[in-house]
Protein backbone atom coordinates (compact mmCIF):
# COMPACT_ATOMS: atom_id res chain seq x y z
CA UNK A 1 0.00 0.00 0.00
CA UNK A 2 2.72 2.60 0.99
CA UNK A 3 4.79 2.01 -1.94
CA UNK A 4 1.54 2.29 -4.22
CA UNK A 5 1.10 5.54 -2.83
CA UNK A 6 4.96 6.56 -3.28
CA UNK A 7 4.56 5.58 -7.34
CA UNK A 8 1.50 7.39 -7.41
CA UNK A 9 2.75 10.28 -6.16
CA UNK A 10 5.98 10.19 -8.31
CA UNK A 11 3.72 9.59 -11.60
CA UNK A 12 2.36 12.53 -10.14
CA UNK A 13 4.95 14.66 -9.67
CA UNK A 14 6.07 14.01 -13.48
CA UNK A 15 2.39 15.16 -14.84
CA UNK A 16 2.41 17.85 -16.99
CA UNK A 17 -0.61 19.19 -16.73
CA UNK A 18 -0.53 19.43 -12.93
CA UNK A 19 2.42 22.04 -13.25
CA UNK A 20 1.66 25.24 -11.34
CA UNK A 21 1.72 28.34 -14.42
CA UNK A 22 1.66 32.36 -14.68
CA UNK A 23 -0.14 33.40 -17.93
CA UNK A 24 -0.41 36.36 -19.74
CA UNK A 25 -1.57 35.06 -23.46
CA UNK A 26 -2.82 37.45 -26.27
CA UNK A 27 -6.05 35.72 -27.83
CA UNK A 28 -4.50 33.26 -30.54
CA UNK A 29 -1.60 32.52 -28.66
CA UNK A 30 -2.98 30.86 -25.50
CA UNK A 31 -2.59 27.43 -25.96
CA UNK A 32 0.90 28.16 -27.35
CA UNK A 33 1.85 30.30 -24.23
CA UNK A 34 0.44 27.22 -22.13
CA UNK A 35 2.55 24.51 -23.74
CA UNK A 36 5.70 26.87 -23.10
CA UNK A 37 5.07 27.39 -19.96
CA UNK A 38 4.24 23.51 -19.45
CA UNK A 39 7.33 22.64 -21.12
CA UNK A 40 5.44 20.26 -23.38
CA UNK A 41 4.93 20.14 -27.60
CA UNK A 42 1.51 21.49 -29.11
CA UNK A 43 -0.17 20.31 -31.91
CA UNK A 44 -3.14 22.75 -32.53
CA UNK A 45 -5.77 22.52 -35.46
CA UNK A 46 -8.15 25.65 -35.25
CA UNK A 47 -11.32 25.66 -37.41
CA UNK A 48 -12.52 29.54 -37.55
CA UNK A 49 -15.52 28.53 -38.54
CA UNK A 50 -16.14 26.49 -35.64
CA UNK A 51 -14.42 29.06 -32.78
CA UNK A 52 -16.25 32.09 -34.69
CA UNK A 53 -14.03 35.17 -33.94
CA UNK A 54 -10.95 35.76 -31.86
CA UNK A 55 -12.12 39.51 -31.86
CA UNK A 56 -13.71 40.82 -28.17
CA UNK A 57 -11.81 37.76 -26.73
CA UNK A 58 -9.82 39.32 -23.40
CA UNK A 59 -6.20 37.74 -23.05
CA UNK A 60 -5.97 34.71 -20.98
CA UNK A 61 -4.62 35.59 -17.63
CA UNK A 62 -3.23 33.46 -14.98
CA UNK A 63 -1.67 33.50 -11.88
CA UNK A 64 -0.45 29.78 -10.11
CA UNK A 65 -2.68 27.42 -11.86
CA UNK A 66 -2.07 23.85 -13.39
CA UNK A 67 -1.31 23.74 -16.81
CA UNK A 68 -4.97 21.55 -17.07
CA UNK A 69 -6.80 24.42 -15.52
CA UNK A 70 -5.39 26.75 -18.03
CA UNK A 71 -6.37 24.63 -20.31
CA UNK A 72 -9.97 24.07 -19.63
CA UNK A 73 -10.73 27.59 -19.55
CA UNK A 74 -8.58 28.53 -23.14
CA UNK A 75 -10.78 25.79 -24.53
CA UNK A 76 -13.87 27.80 -23.56
CA UNK A 77 -12.91 30.37 -25.75
CA UNK A 78 -12.87 28.41 -28.91
CA UNK A 79 -16.34 27.10 -29.30
CA UNK A 80 -16.05 22.98 -30.96
CA UNK A 81 -12.76 22.84 -29.78
CA UNK A 82 -11.28 20.08 -27.59
CA UNK A 83 -8.02 19.15 -25.76
CA UNK A 84 -6.02 15.91 -24.58
CA UNK A 85 -2.76 15.20 -23.48
CA UNK A 86 -1.16 12.25 -25.54
CA UNK A 87 1.95 10.68 -25.99
CA UNK A 88 3.53 13.71 -24.65
CA UNK A 89 2.18 16.24 -26.58
CA UNK A 90 -1.39 18.50 -26.30
CA UNK A 91 -3.31 18.44 -29.17
CA UNK A 92 -6.37 20.94 -29.09
CA UNK A 93 -8.59 19.71 -32.33
CA UNK A 94 -11.94 20.54 -33.57
CA UNK A 95 -15.00 18.41 -32.28
CA UNK A 96 -16.28 17.45 -35.96
CA UNK A 97 -13.80 16.46 -38.91
CA UNK A 98 -12.79 19.02 -40.95
CA UNK A 99 -13.01 18.88 -44.81
CA UNK A 100 -10.54 19.10 -47.06
CA UNK A 101 -7.68 19.47 -44.67
CA UNK A 102 -4.21 18.74 -46.25
CA UNK A 103 -3.08 16.94 -42.70
CA UNK A 104 -4.85 14.06 -43.76
CA UNK A 105 -2.72 13.76 -47.24
CA UNK A 106 -0.58 10.58 -48.08
CA UNK A 107 2.92 11.58 -48.39
CA UNK A 108 5.16 10.38 -51.20
CA UNK A 109 8.07 9.57 -48.94
CA UNK A 110 8.38 8.61 -45.19
CA UNK A 111 12.37 10.18 -44.60
CA UNK A 112 11.71 13.42 -42.99
CA UNK A 113 14.97 15.71 -41.42
CA UNK A 114 15.08 19.65 -41.00
CA UNK A 115 14.78 22.29 -38.48
CA UNK A 116 11.63 24.51 -37.99
CA UNK A 117 12.77 27.19 -40.27
CA UNK A 118 13.37 24.32 -43.35
CA UNK A 119 9.85 22.92 -42.36
CA UNK A 120 7.86 26.11 -42.20
CA UNK A 121 9.32 26.99 -45.87
CA UNK A 122 9.50 23.97 -47.76
CA UNK A 123 7.67 21.40 -46.21
CA UNK A 124 4.12 23.65 -45.48
CA UNK A 125 4.14 24.83 -49.37
CA UNK A 126 4.55 21.47 -50.43
CA UNK A 127 2.03 19.96 -48.26
CA UNK A 128 -1.00 22.18 -49.53
CA UNK A 129 -0.76 24.59 -46.46
CA UNK A 130 -0.58 28.76 -46.92
CA UNK A 131 2.50 30.21 -44.73
CA UNK A 132 2.11 32.69 -42.50
CA UNK A 133 4.59 35.16 -40.83
CA UNK A 134 7.35 33.45 -38.69
CA UNK A 135 6.58 33.54 -34.98
CA UNK A 136 10.30 33.90 -34.14
CA UNK A 137 12.65 35.66 -36.67
CA UNK A 138 14.55 32.93 -38.32
CA UNK A 139 17.66 32.39 -36.74
CA UNK A 140 16.88 34.32 -33.36
CA UNK A 141 16.50 31.39 -31.25
CA UNK A 142 19.35 28.52 -31.43
CA UNK A 143 16.85 25.91 -30.86
CA UNK A 144 14.95 26.86 -34.33
CA UNK A 145 17.86 25.54 -36.19
CA UNK A 146 17.52 22.14 -34.22
CA UNK A 147 17.40 19.38 -37.14
CA UNK A 148 15.50 16.09 -36.33
CA UNK A 149 15.38 13.20 -39.01
CA UNK A 150 12.66 10.33 -38.69
CA UNK A 151 11.04 8.13 -41.12
CA UNK A 152 6.88 6.95 -40.88
CA UNK A 153 5.23 3.66 -42.48
CA UNK A 154 2.52 5.99 -43.19
CA UNK A 155 3.19 9.82 -43.53
CA UNK A 156 0.69 12.42 -43.54
CA UNK A 157 1.40 15.78 -42.93
CA UNK A 158 -0.19 15.74 -39.51
CA UNK A 159 1.86 12.71 -38.72
CA UNK A 160 5.26 14.21 -39.87
CA UNK A 161 4.35 17.28 -37.86
CA UNK A 162 3.16 15.46 -34.83
CA UNK A 163 6.92 13.51 -35.08
CA UNK A 164 8.45 16.74 -35.35
CA UNK A 165 7.40 18.27 -32.62
CA UNK A 166 8.09 15.53 -30.54
CA UNK A 167 11.36 15.45 -31.39
CA UNK A 168 12.39 18.68 -31.16
CA UNK A 169 10.68 19.33 -27.78
CA UNK A 170 9.78 22.76 -26.80
CA UNK A 171 7.77 23.60 -30.25
CA UNK A 172 4.43 23.20 -31.51
CA UNK A 173 2.91 23.41 -34.69
CA UNK A 174 -0.40 25.26 -35.80
CA UNK A 175 -3.21 24.67 -38.80
CA UNK A 176 -5.96 26.98 -38.96
CA UNK A 177 -8.34 27.07 -41.26
CA UNK A 178 -10.19 29.67 -42.39
CA UNK A 179 -14.01 30.48 -43.06
CA UNK A 180 -14.43 29.50 -46.55
CA UNK A 181 -14.56 32.47 -49.01
CA UNK A 182 -16.44 31.68 -52.36
CA UNK A 183 -16.69 28.17 -50.99
CA UNK A 184 -12.79 27.66 -50.56
CA UNK A 185 -11.04 27.76 -47.03
CA UNK A 186 -7.60 28.07 -46.92
CA UNK A 187 -5.10 26.29 -44.57
CA UNK A 188 -2.33 28.03 -43.05
CA UNK A 189 0.56 26.85 -40.96
CA UNK A 190 3.13 27.79 -38.81
CA UNK A 191 5.73 26.05 -36.43
CA UNK A 192 6.71 27.95 -32.95
CA UNK A 193 9.47 27.48 -31.41
CA UNK A 194 9.12 27.95 -27.50
CA UNK A 195 12.57 28.75 -26.96
CA UNK A 196 14.68 26.81 -23.80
Amino acid sequence: MILALIFASLASAYNPLEKKIRLNAAPGLEFHAICKAAGVPCAIELDSAAAGSALGRTPLLGTDETVSDAMRRAILRYPGHRWRLRKGVIYVTPNEAVPGTPLDRPLEHDDFEGSIDTLRETFGAAAGFCSVPPSVAAGENPASAKKVSFSLDEATPRAVLNAFVFQQGHAGWVVVRSAPVAGRALFCLDLIDYGR
